[in-house]
Order: C-alpha cells, then sequence, then structure tokens
C-alpha cells in the first residue's frame, strides 16, 4: 500500500471541483488530495469545503491567481514535507473511472517509466461510460498532464516546475522536455482512463484567464528555451529540442523550491 499525494489547482467552479472529487477513488492506496486555490472567491471555498467528504484532504489558499506551476510547485513542496513519495498532478475538471488510480500506480510501480498519465477517453467515449470501458493493456506515446504520476525520484533529479509560464500553459510540455532530455521515459496508460472536459477553468472568466496574448508569450518563451514548438512524445522531442535548455551546457535541468 503506497501513499499517494493529488494535487490540483484550482480557480473558483467548486461543483465541477467536487464532481472530479467524488470521481478519486482507490481501494489499494492511501490517498492525500492537496487543492490549491488560486483566487476563488471566499463563497465558492466555503461552499466547496463544506461538501468535500470521503477523501483526506488539505486547501493551500494563494488569495489569487499565482499561476498553475506555481501551484503545482506548492502542492508537491507540501506533499514533500509530508513524507509523500508518490504524486498525482491532476486538473479538476475530469472525472475517473472507479479504479484508474490503482491501475496507473501499479503500471507505474512495476514499469521502467519515470513518469505515467492517464488515459483521456473524452474523444471517443461519454463520462457514463468510464467503469465500462474495455481498453487495451497498452500505452499511448504522448503522455497527459490531466492527470499524471510520478514519484520522488524525478523530483530529485529535475525539481520543480519552471514559474515563468504564467498563468498556465507550456509548463507542463517544459516537465516534459526536461525529463526527457534527462534520459527518462514517459507515456500514458490505456487502461487508466478518465473524462477530460477541456478548458473548462480558462474559460469561465471573459477574455479567459490565460489571454491569447499570454498563450503566444509562453509559446515563444518555450522555444527559445529549447529550440522547437511543443512536441508530446518523446521520439518526436529528443531529435527536436536543444539538449540544454537555451542550448546551453552550463544550465541545468534542475530548478529548485522557488520559495526557500
Amino acid at each position: 500500500m503506497a501513499d499517494i499525494a493529488i494535487i490540483t489547482p484550482i480557480i473558483g467552479l467548486p461543483d465541477v471541483t467536487l464532481r472530479y472529487i467524488r470521481s478519486i477513488h482507490s481501494d489499494e492506496h492511501n490517498l492525500k488530495l492537496f487543492i490549491i486555490d488560486n483566487g476563488t472567491k471566499l463563497s465558492d471555498y466555503n461552499y466547496l469545503v463544506r461538501n468535500i467528504n470521503g477523501i483526506s484532504y488539505q486547501c493551500l489558499c494563494m488569495h489569487k491567481n499565482m499561476g498553475v506551476p506555481y501551484a503545482y510547485n506548492e502542492g508537491l513542496h507540501a506533499a514533500i514535507n509530508q513524507g509523500f513519495d508518490y504524486f498525482i498532478i491532476c486538473n479538476n475538471d475530469i472525472i475517473l473511472a472507479h479504479r484508474t488510480i490503482d491501475k496507473l500506480f501499479n503500471e507505474f510501480f512495476s514499469s521502467d517509466f519515470a513518469m505515467l498519465s492517464a488515459y483521456d477517453v473524452s474523444p471517443f467515449a461519454t463520462p457514463k461510460e468510464l467503469n465500462i470501458l474495455n481498453l487495451p493493456d497498452e500505452y499511448h506515446p504522448e503522455p497527459d498532464f490531466a492527470l499524471i504520476m510520478f514519484g520522488s525520484e524525478i523530483v530529485s533529479s529535475i525539481g520543480f516546475f519552471d514559474e515563468q509560464f504564467f498563468p498556465c500553459y507550456f509548463d507542463d510540455d517544459d516537465y516534459s522536455a526536461r525529463i526527457w532530455t534527462a534520459g527518462y521515459l514517459s507515456v500514458a496508460f490505456k487502461r487508466a482512463p478518465f473524462f477530460h472536459f477541456g478548458s473548462v477553468t480558462n474559460e469561465s472568466v471573459p477574455n479567459r484567464i490565460c489571454t491569447h496574448e499570454m498563450f503566444r508569450v509562453n509559446q515563444q518563451k518555450f522555444y527559445q528555451k529549447w529550440g522547437a514548438i511543443p512536441e508530446k512524445s518523446r521520439d518526436k522531442a529528443i531529435h527536436k529540442y536543444y539538449k540544454y535548455p537555451y542550448n546551453n551546457p552550463g544550465n541545468h535541468l534542475y530548478i529548485p523550491y522557488p520559495r526557500y
């Protein structure tokens, strides 16, 4: 039995978060949910915490939008300080199949993958079909950061998320780039399904939380750092990305926790 920290940033939308929390389940492992609140209004926050049940959880309140990579780092830092060695980072605009976490962890633990994601079935299935799908016992080459698992080995090797990618987008591509450049493998596991509703939080405010201009700026930051636009699979990325960040051998892949 493993202790697994689940790290999820939120802004508002308490019913979306509660729908997600109700789908979190494990028959085999101890779970703790770390909710990183990036500026939910007080009434929505109070409604959320009043209605969470059935799972151990901790809320870390940022009081304003500090960005997704900042939230990931705060959740990882809190979980590491509490002794967790396994981490799931995921969105709140998803729902999981009943056995997804157990299948994902068991495959992760028995494989050579340093990072393993669950498999988004939204392109071909409905939420009601999640628990009746008969999916093959195989991998998809493109890991999905809407629900992804890794262990303390990765944090020790490449560190935390790069907070320059504010408020979101390309932070996950950068983390994958650092994992692959360090020689690790990551894929999605098809037997661990989830349903991703997609960009619910980002589109919940007028003009989006991450505007088109912010997206463009972060894309350019990624290009400057890695010499290419993001690739979703390792086999493509390793042939296009710089070997070192900013093509400089003096730049390390490791990013320390920014607030020591």
